[in-house]
């Protein structure tokens, strides 16, 4: 494998579904605007990206492409399809393509249900090293505040604790991530939102190549707080907002190059 551009929170893809879906957790609201796609370019450089939504003729997203041509004519893909049981998430499949190379699977994530909220996700087994993991999810009502993570090596005959992530919530907007790892090191993520719609609400949790948990909140981060150690990184975002509130533009406050969004509205 040349490259596995899926972190972590793609295994906690949850309920990527339609413009009005069953869970309140992840979009309580109908979507005025269901994205379609996403893209990136830089002025004088050949670096550029898009990702294109896909949806079945119901409205849920079956499936996802990235797209990139920064180092050469060939693009390298990524893609992600979701198969669905009874209208849910049942299995995230990702594929990888590098530059000329055939495409390669990279595994499925598995997703187990208690009533209509996900308790368990299972990750495919890592090409590598075949460890293989498995998520656990805790609830404050509908709001997801705690996800645990379990690892196990071929050498190791149970599961063990690696990571733990724990979520506070301020309204409708996660204010603060938690990142907690096996040695009891942790990193923060602190949020500030502006007071309009975000385009990825109705996919719910994202995938690692264009959001994070914070896709779980309803408004659109405008500053990120990065704190490890005695180090604290700050980010910034500006938007440009459709006749809907929908954003058409984000603009990160450090280089300037605008990701824009296409939709279709209602």
């Amino acid at each position: 494998m040349k490259e596995k551009s899926i972190l972590l929170f793609i295994v906690l893809t949850v309920f990527l579904g339609s413009c009005e879906l069953i869970d309140p957790i992840f979009n309580p609201v109908k979507n005025e605007c269901i994205l379609l796609k996403t893209s990136m370019s830089v002025p004088n450089d050949p670096a550029n990206e898009e990702t294109v939504f896909t949806y079945d003729s119901s409205g849920k997203l079956i499936e996802v492409v990235k797209t990139g041509y920064d180092l050469g004519s060939d693009p390298v893909v990524s893609r992600w399809t979701m198969t669905y049981s009874n209208d849910k998430l049942d299995k995230l499949s990702s594929f990888f393509k590098f530059y000329s190379d055939p495409e390669e699977k990279t595994g499925d994530w598995m997703f187990y249900y208690n009533g209509n909220l996900p308790d368990s996700i299972h990750a495919p087994a890592a090409s590598a090293s075949n460890n293989v993991s498995y998520t656990l999810t805790q609830y404050t009502g509908d709001k997801l505040v705690k996800l645990t993570d379990y690892l196990k090596r071929p050498n190791e005959p149970n599961y063990s604790v690696f990571n733990t992530t724990d979520l506070e919530w301020s309204g409708d907007n996660i204010s603060k991530i938690t990142i907690t790892n096996n040695y009891g090191s942790s990193r923060f993520f602190e949020y500030e939102y502006d007071d309009k719609k975000t385009p990825l609400g109705h996919l719910g949790l994202a995938l690692s190549s264009f959001g994070s948990l914070t896709m779980l909140s309803k408004n659109n981060v405008t500053k990120t707080t990065y704190t490890l150690g005695t180090n604290v990184y700050i980010s910034e975002t500006s938007y440009t907002y459709n006749s809907t509130d929908y954003p058409i533009s984000a603009i990160p406050a450090k280089d300037g190059y605008p990701t824009n969004y296409e939709y279709d509205c209602k």
